[in-house]
């Protein structure tokens, strides 16, 4: 998969990043950058972005916030790997940023999936 770039610059929640769930392993490396004044998080949802029965994935999916350090970010550039199919943490169908509050700057986050198929 090509990097996703995602960027919040008020308090937002982004489009979700689709994730390929057929790749094993599913890894996902995310790039969260904070500057300015305020507090992000990283969420991801394991609800099927394609169901018919949902009306707005964003509202519809149960999304779960990411363990440190993605959890509340708030100032610098964190990294991390979301997910590990190959350590039973995954597959993950989506995530998204969520930013929470809002003063000033932005959030941007970079999505990358790599796996071999």
């Amino acid at each position: 998969m090509r990097p996703v770039y995602i960027t919040n610059d008020a308090v937002e929640i982004s489009s979700p990043v689709v994730l390929d769930i057929y790749v094993n392993p599913q890894h996902v490396s995310v790039t969260v950058t904070v500057s300015g004044t305020n507090t992000s998080k990283v969420q991801y949802s394991f609800d099927d972005p394609f169901a018919t029965y949902t009306t707005g994935y964003n509202a519809d999916g149960t999304w779960i916030d990411s363990a440190a350090p993605l959890a509340s970010i708030t100032t610098g550039t964190v990294s991390s790997f979301l997910v590990n199919s190959s350590t039973g943490t995954g597959p993950v169908r989506a995530v998204r940023l969520n930013t929470g509050t809002f003063t000033s700057g932005s959030a941007k986050m970079t999505v990358i999936q790599s796996g071999i198929a």
